[in-house]
């Protein structure tokens, strides 16, 4: 893998960027960042995860900027 810097870019902009790079997701847990893969279906630890269906009605769309005013908004972010 090719070095990658974080120059002049925030540590969640810097994680951001990981994610799209590498189709990931990132969290951090007990002090540990952690990468997966999106669509596997498996926890961190290779465990498998239930499926669940979300209804319209279970999900509300927020876009971050009316939260942070004079932000962007990033992602769109959904939030249930």
């Amino acid at each position: 893998m090719a070095r990658l810097n974080q120059t002049n870019q925030s540590d969640i902009n810097f994680l951001s960027r990981l994610e799209q790079l590498f189709d990931a997701m990132a969290t951090v847990k007990e002090g540990h960042i952690i990468f997966t893969t999106h669509g596997t279906g498996t926890s961190v630890s290779g465990a498998a995860l239930a499926a669940i269906t979300l209804k319209p009605a279970d999900v509300t769309s927020l876009p971050l900027r009316d939260h942070y005013p004079g932000r962007a908004d990033h992602r769109g972010g959904a939030c249930l």
